[in-house]
């Protein structure tokens, strides 16, 4: 496997880690077996033990996501390639949310972003609201999902993390319909991209928005549709 290749290979693990960790898992796991050789700068490690971070983070493992997150700052700075180590940054900083240590996980993305392209930077706005929000700073977080829809583009994934993150914001802003349009179209995007995780999220946080509203018949039948994208 030449260098080339096992970048390739590690990009395809990292694009395939939100909707198919298994199988990102498998070809990450394989680029870092074949690399040591092929990629004397470690660019390919360090990519493949972010895909390895996502594929556990969506599989429920948030320790090891964090883990391997480590490894791949680690492996980039000792490579020379800030970029990369600020990539892996912008993912530490959910699952540093998301272990219970917002705090942390804002400092991290301030470190991150100088080293980001515009994309990247709206990408961490999207973690960096789930942190804001965690804190209670629903309004800011709302911010930074708005921004960062104006920047996205095409990203599904990161589109459907950005209205499910305002959305839930919302709720606890009152302001229930817009925060309904939200999750609603979170649940789309998810279902349509093949992101189960982020789909079951939305569904389960639509009782969470009529039990907030104060429509408990609502909730119960929202509970009741959403049980089968939670199952498992």
């Amino acid at each position: 496997m030449t260098t080339d290749d096992a970048l390739a290979a590690a990009e395809q693990a990292l694009d395939l880690s939100g909707r198919a960790p298994e199988q990102a898992r498998t070809l990450a796991h394989s680029v870092l077996r074949r690399v040591s050789a092929s990629d004397p700068r470690g660019e390919a490690a360090a990519v493949a033990h972010r895909a390895l971070a996502v594929a556990a983070r969506e599989l429920g493992d948030l320790p090891l996501a964090e883990e391997h997150l480590r490894q791949a700052v680690d492996v980039a700075l000792r490579a020379g390639l800030p970029h990369r180590a600020a990539q892996a940054r912008l993912s530490l900083v959910h699952v540093r949310t998301e272990l219970g240590h917002p705090q942390q996980a804002l400092a991290i993305a301030d470190s991150a972003e100088p080293h980001l392209t515009p994309v990247e930077v709206a990408r961490l706005g999207v973690h960096r609201a789930v942190a804001l929000s965690r804190l209670g700073r629903y309004a800011e977080a709302v911010g930074h999902c708005d921004r960062a829809l104006d920047s996205l583009g095409g990203d599904v994934r990161f589109l459907a993390g950005a209205v499910l993150n305002r959305g839930l914001a919302r709720v606890f802003l009152g302001e229930f319909e817009a925060a309904e349009a939200d999750l609603t179209r979170c649940a789309e995007l998810a279902k349509g991209a093949g992101l189960d995780h982020v789909l079951a999220l939305a569904e389960g946080n639509l009782p969470f928005l009529a039990a907030r509203r104060g429509d408990l018949p609502a909730a119960f039948t929202a509970y009741s549709r959403a049980e089968n994208s939670l199952s498992g």
